[in-house]
């Protein structure tokens, strides 16, 4: 009898176990929850923020630059590296080590696209300087763009690799309201309003009471792209002077009492940017030209916008030309190259201001996302009847992309 039981029992556990084991083959596996939606409507990258219809990517790289000194015989400015390289108090070397985070949100919208971009920077620099910097924050809805980017009146800014002393192109970052308006074929026209202060250059100007009034005309095809451009900007001077003499009364009384207290300041450009694929896919060529009259940061330079001579504001009038290219040699290998002449005649002719640049960057990408980059800068000065100085700096540089 106890026997039957046992068998019994043992039968019921037997049955009850692949029962279960019948329940649990059966079953599917959990599919995975989504919890982030790949957004494809941009480009690669990109993904739908939970909730919504806006795609956000996210990016940036981390980059180390070395900076060293090699020559300099008495230019006025080294660029970071400053003056008097040789001297015990001077900077031979200077070094950065940046993190730089994108985000980059779009959103589809019956006006078009509704586009926000934010840049930050952050900057570790010699001697512990640097900080955060916002590079890049603007919205762009229906052709208006708002906030913080680069001027509408730059082009081309050079194809080297952040260069020690840079050529003498126009490279601004300001806060903007701006209008573009688009043609087909490519053809876009714009009218902007920036934030004066930022294109102030080496003189003793006063408060800020008229912003730039910047417009371009640009085209974009298959075979590169153009631009024209130009810019009025307001020179105001910062001093009570009497009428017809150039001392300075104070600061007391803010007036301007002298011949005239402000000057419309100006500049106009143009450049062009072909693709030269038969040097390499990607491979560019430019050419590029400026004019300014009292606004020297149109030029990519920092000489003085004015003087004042009997009593009168006397706007520097100056010129630049540059060009550059950018060979694709590989995948792999590239090659940047720029050379820049310019010329700057503030009020009296003694003191005119003669400036060659020739920035270079080799670029070695080991790796999709990390590159290693060597580049090599010079620049010859000439003011006025002294003799010319020169001035010669090389770079290293390591970056990781994501």
């Amino acid at each position: 009898m106890k026997m039957k039981s046992f068998v019994l029992g043992a039968a019921a556990v037997l049955a009850a176990t692949g029962a279960n084991a019948a329940d649990l083959a059966s079953k599917k596996p959990a599919e995975a929850a989504d919890y982030v939606k790949i957004c494809d409507a941009y480009g690669a990258g990109y993904f739908y923020i939970p909730g919504g219809e806006t795609c956000l990517k996210i990016g940036g790289y981390v980059r180390y630059d070395l900076l060293v000194g090699i020559h300099n015989d008495g230019l006025a400015s080294g660029g970071r590296l400053g003056t008097a390289w040789s001297t015990r108090g001077g900077n031979g070397t200077f070094t950065r080590t940046r993190a730089q985070v994108n985000f980059d949100a779009r959103t589809n919208t019956e006006a078009g696209l509704l586009r926000s971009y934010i840049n930050l920077q952050f900057n570790a620099d010699s001697a512990g300087t640097g900080g955060l910097t916002v590079d890049r924050a603007f919205i762009q809805w229906a052709g208006i763009t708002a906030g913080r980017t680069a001027s509408m009146f730059d082009f081309w800014t050079g194809n080297a690799a952040e260069p020690i002393f840079g050529t003498a192109t126009s490279d601004v970052t300001t806060n903007l309201l701006a209008y573009t308006a688009q043609f087909g074929n490519g053809v876009s026209a714009t009218l902007s309003i920036e934030d004066g202060t930022f294109r102030r250059s080496g003189a003793t100007y006063g408060g800020h009471k008229l912003p730039e009034l910047v417009a371009n005309v640009n085209v974009s095809q298959a075979w590169g792209k153009a631009q024209i451009m130009g810019a009025v900007h307001q020179v105001y001077d910062g001093h009570r002077r009497a009428a017809g003499a150039d001392a300075i009364l104070g600061t007391a009384d803010d007036v301007f009492t002298g011949a005239s207290g402000s000057k419309a300041g100006w500049a106009v450009g143009a450049g062009v940017t072909v693709n030269v694929p038969m040097i390499g896919a990607g491979s560019t060529f430019t050419v590029q030209g400026a004019y300014a009259d009292g606004a020297m940061s149109y030029l990519g330079l920092s000489n003085a916008d004015y003087t004042v001579a009997g009593g009168d504001i006397k706007s520097t009038k100056g010129w630049a030309i540059g060009a550059g290219v950018n060979a694709v040699i590989t995948k792999q290998v590239a090659l940047a190259l720029d050379a820049s002449y310019a010329s700057v005649d503030p009020f009296g002719a003694s003191n005119t201001v003669k400036q060659w640049d020739v920035s270079s960057t080799l670029v070695y990408t080991a790796t999709p996302g990390l590159l290693f980059s060597v580049s090599l800068d010079y620049r010859n000065q000439k003011v006025g009847a002294a003799a010319g100085t020169d001035a010669l700096a090389g770079g290293f540089r390591v970056q990781r992309t994501f």
